[in-house]
């Protein structure tokens, strides 16, 4: 798909990698085989022909940019209120004629292949909705945004710091990878209002989609190893393993 930039989120501080104390590093420099989560990120979108590559950067920006380099914009979120104002912050730094935006976690998404990013877009481009997300099902699914449905038909994704005791039972999850109608993202952004514990939720525009009456597209990952929540020091020790088994077989084909 062509005419679409990408907004990176690498602003997270690591703090839960780090045991729970300040981290020494951001979290999207710790590495996979030796490489900063990042870098793979990067890499990615260049795969898949974005325009502009925006990184919303925050905690120790300064690193982040230096190991990002040179070829991308920097937008920088000064407080921590969310993913919904990190967006908004990084979409304030598109300058190109971009008429959809895809937007990634810069510390989850190295796993992804170039080919399954690019059916997401073209699923969303074939589907002319306001937004296309990227689920799948995991056996644990502690700390993930649950995806609700009413039968097969997604109303809304809730953060599990909010969500009830039924709905931390959903095995489906959001991931984090997003496509944007570029003007609809501009317009609703400011519609976001802030949740119970002080932060401005994306997802919250996935049901602002569904009350508004828009196509809400869904892309169901079925290889579940192209994603990786990296949250833990136990899941950065199996996602650098995993890495390493994923490089090495590569290299010998």
């Amino acid at each position: 798909m062509e005419n679409f930039a990408a907004i990176v989120l690498a602003a997270g501080k690591g703090t839960r990698l780090a045991g729970g104390t300040p981290s020494p590093k951001p979290k999207v420099l710790y590495e996979l085989a030796g490489r900063p989560m990042i870098a793979y990120t990067l890499s990615l979108l260049k795969k898949v022909g974005a325009e502009e590559i925006v990184v919303v950067v925050g905690y120790k920006a300064a690193e982040v940019k230096k190991v990002a380099g040179e070829g991308y914009k920097f937008a920088t979120q000064s407080k921590q209120l969310g993913t919904g104002h990190a967006v908004s912050v990084g979409l304030s730094q598109v300058t190109s004629s971009a008429g959809n935006i895809l937007v990634v976690n810069g510390d989850d998404s190295a796993f992804y292949n170039p080919e399954t990013i690019q059916k997401v877009l073209n699923k969303h481009v074939g589907k002319g909705g306001v937004v296309t997300f990227v689920s799948l099902d995991v056996e644990d699914p502690t700390g993930l945004g649950r995806v609700i449905r009413e039968e097969e038909r997604v109303i809304g994704i809730i953060e599990e710091k909010i969500a009830s005791s039924e709905q931390k039972k959903i095995k489906e999850v959001n991931d984090g990878v997003y496509v944007f109608r570029r003007s609809w993202l501009g317009e609703n952004l400011p519609k976001i209002k802030k949740s119970p514990v002080g932060e401005y939720y994306l997802v919250d525009l996935v049901s602002l989609a569904v009350l508004q009456g828009e196509e809400v597209g869904v892309f169901k990952l079925l290889n579940t190893d192209e994603w990786r929540g990296v949250n833990t020091k136990e899941e950065l020790i199996a996602a650098d393993r995993l890495m390493r088994e994923r490089l090495k077989n590569a290299s010998q084909k």
